[in-house]
């Protein structure tokens, strides 16, 4: 019995410990999307391994040599200063993926969120919890990272108007915005944030004196740009007013008053029952006609009792049935008459009705929209932004930072006639823009 408990004794503390090993030493991935997008390795007592450019922006921004074997937090305020001090955020607020493996994503989150506020930059952490075989097809087709690809599967799901071109090349902030409104654009139309632009044509750029990067011309002069900086303060954009952190814009319409088969009074905003009172009185205008069926006929006198031709004897007069004749018209015993000039009756019958005014018993709203009194009411919520302010020394000019006192020589370039245009290359592309609508 010795020889046989022993091998299994042994073999279950080799299994035991082998699958702790195994477990302890389990690699743990992160991906961060925030444009750039990168993976982290993370190994035995989170350690980092490796970072994995995903795309362009990536490539190069990290140094491995310096970062392998950091312990994690490390790398990550490593990473944070690298991404901020490279402008990948120039506007002191961004969105961002975390998806992790074996490593729980809400820490992670909450990690990089004191990271970057350190560097006065506030973002919003959107977890990825799960990344299917369709999401990483969809990554692979567009070079993306699957988490990204993942978050666009999910925006569309709640949102099948959007399509997959429209979402590709946005950033991670346009993609919470999109999901957030459920904009999408008409065919033939591309989304950009909050609206639809489609290339109209393409002309050549002329060449010209024009100011470089990272500058803005005023009255003919180039002046450096510098960033606004993020306030504390919430603020609200056009007519949106801030509610309790939350911004909000009531749209406010006339609802329509269903009468129903009635008529619509809009002077007393009541509607018109019609309350039988008689039957209507069928008459001839001309008195010199003779009613018969419906029809007002040529009455001609009687020759010896009789009539001649195809004259017809009704009522003690000749009358014509086959020509000369018109249709009949009705009234009512107070004289108002119920057919009009093109031989229509007013009520649709030959029946005489009084008109009583009561209120409205049903009103309609658009959808969405709430009924209260005679109004429509529909409350539009956002996410407020931080108030933006320029830093010492520059000046807010049409929503830009510029250093006023910092001129920069013009460069050789190419300019487009057409302000709207976007000038690619040599190359002015010119659009149509209208904006965005909601599926929300």
């Amino acid at each position: 019995m010795k020889k046989v408990i022993i091998p299994i004794v042994i073999f279950l503390l080799l299994v035991v410990g082998v699958g702790s090993f195994i477990f302890i030493n389990r690699e743990k991935t992160i991906m961060i999307d925030i444009n750039p997008s990168f993976e982290i390795k993370v190994g035995f007592g989170n350690k980092v391994k490796e970072i994995i450019p995903i795309n362009d922006d990536a490539k190069g921004l990290f140094d491995n040599n310096r970062l392998n074997g950091k312990n994690l937090n490390v790398a990550l305020k490593k990473i944070t200063k690298v991404i901020v001090d490279r402008g990948f955020i120039p506007e002191g607020e961004a969105s961002i993926l975390v998806y992790t493996e074996g490593i729980n994503s809400e820490s992670i989150g909450k990690e990089l969120k004191n990271y970057f506020k350190e560097k006065d930059v506030e973002i919003e952490v959107i977890i990825i919890k799960n990344i299917t075989l369709e999401d990483k097809k969809l990554a692979k087709e567009y070079n993306i990272s699957s988490s990204k690809a993942a978050y666009i599967n999910s925006i569309r799901k709640n949102n099948n108007k959007i399509e997959v071109k429209d979402l590709i090349d946005n950033s991670i902030e346009d993609l919470s915005f999109v999901e957030e409104k459920g904009l999408y654009c008409d065919e033939g139309y591309t989304l950009e944030r909050q609206i639809c632009i489609k290339e109209i044509k393409r002309v050549e750029a002329t060449e010209s004196r024009v100011c470089p990067r990272d500058s803005f011309e005023y009255n003919g002069v180039c002046y450096e740009e510098k960033s606004s900086k993020r306030g504390t303060k919430d603020i609200c954009r056009d007519d949106f007013k801030l509610v309790d952190g939350e911004c909000v814009k009531e749209d406010i319409i006339e609802s329509v008053p269903d009468c129903g088969q009635n008529e619509y009074n809009s002077d007393q905003d009541k509607c018109a029952e019609l309350v039988y009172v008689e039957d209507g009185i069928e008459f001839c205008r001309d008195p010199g006609r003779t009613l018969y069926e419906h029809k007002c006929l040529a009455t001609k006198p009687t020759i010896n009792g009789g009539c001649l031709g195809s004259d017809a004897l009704i009522g003690g007069n000749c009358v014509n049935l086959i020509d000369d004749y018109y249709m009949s018209e009705w009234k009512c015993s107070n004289g108002e008459v119920l057919s009009g000039s093109d031989g229509n009756l007013k009520y649709g019958d030959t029946k005489c009705y009084e008109k009583i005014y009561v209120d409205v018993k049903k009103r309609e709203c658009p959808t969405d929209y709430k009924l209260q009194g005679t109004k429509c009411y529909l409350k539009k919520t956002e996410k407020p932004e931080k108030e933006r302010f320029c830093e010492s020394g520059t000046t807010m000019l049409d929503g830009r930072c510029i250093n006023m006192n910092k001129i920069m020589e013009k460069i050789d370039g190419y300019k487009c006639s057409d302000n709207t245009a976007r000038l690619e290359g040599n190359i002015c592309i010119i659009y149509e823009v209208v904006g965005a609508k909601e599926n929300k």
